[in-house]
């Protein structure tokens, strides 16, 4: 049936004309819908990311590896309280000497780097709670890739050291590393990885200073940057872990429930869900455990 051949004939047909139109409002409406639910680009997901980031991994598990060596080869001589009873003065603990070595720059890495990104990245995604959860940001799967090797790394030392094999420290060093391997191989939470992996551990910047002292005591002059950086460590600490974790969590969970009630969550990570709400009681579960050490 051919349409109308003037516009005479189409005012002609008042009912069905207004009809077709409502039909062609809906229609741009639905197509609206549609365009807005499409994979949008830095949201889609299609590739591994750990597989993509592998030799960034290796190479700093063995960068880990060789800073350990060095410090370990130091054998700097430590407080005796860090050795058995029936050990002689000078106590030396190449073990602990290492770990801290490692410790001390990893956490700067990851601390810089947090602030780097969370202040003054303008590349970050912030527009909308899908940018924040799915959103591509280089920035965020370089501090997962810092997370994912510090974690790894310290696990493993940690099983060699006595001090450290407690099971609440090895625990969180799983599922710090866990998180960060989730976040980065299916680019999710990318925005709020970098605060909980970089910006959260400015304060352990501090914390490694704070009993520098107490270690090395053949070293005085350590006294000052030791209470220096007790001060530093609860004002970080209480900032960063305490007040500013909980603020971050809030966003987090609107941001995760909006998108498992709108459909987004299906329509750029389908099927994945579950990490999300694992990523959920984990921001929980981290955050009673600032108030425990604390």
């Amino acid at each position: 049936m051919c349409p109308p051949s003037n516009s005479t004939k189409s005012r002609q047909i008042g009912p069905s004309s207004s009809a077709n139109d409502t039909m062609r409002e809906s229609s741009t409406t639905n197509k609206e819908h549609q365009a807005r639910l499409k994979p949008q680009k830095g949201l889609t997901f299609t590739s591994g990311g750990v597989a993509k980031y592998r030799r960034d991994i290796e190479i700093g598990i063995l960068l880990l590896s060789v800073i350990y060596g060095i410090a370990y080869s130091w054998n700097i001589p430590v407080s005796s309280k860090y050795c058995d009873d029936d050990e002689t003065t000078p106590c030396h603990r190449p073990d602990l000497v290492g770990f801290q070595a490692v410790c001390g720059l990893s956490m700067t890495y990851m601390g810089v780097l947090g602030a780097k990104n969370w202040y003054f990245d303008q590349t970050a995604p912030t527009h909308s709670p899908e940018d924040r959860l799915f959103g591509y940001w280089e920035g965020a799967n370089n501090q997962n890739v810092a997370i994912f090797v510090y974690q790894v790394f310290d696990f493993a030392i940690s099983l060699t050291i006595p001090e450290h094999q407690e099971a609440i420290f090895l625990i969180h060093h799983i599922f710090c590393a866990l998180t960060a391997y989730l976040s980065l191989e299916y680019q999710c939470m990318t925005y709020y990885s970098v605060y909980y992996g970089g910006c959260a551990e400015i304060s352990s910047i501090f914390l490694l200073w704070t009993n520098i002292d107490a270690m090395f005591p053949q070293y005085p002059q350590l006294k000052p940057i030791a209470l220096v950086s007790k001060v530093f460590f609860v004002l970080t600490f209480l900032y960063y872990r305490v007040y500013g974790w909980t603020m971050v969590a809030i966003p987090v969970w609107k941001d995760t429930m909006y998108v498992l009630r709108n459909g987004s969550m299906e329509k750029y990570r389908p099927g994945k869900a579950i990490i999300f709400k694992f990523n959920l009681v984990m921001s929980i579960a981290f955050g009673l455990l600032q108030w425990y050490w604390l």
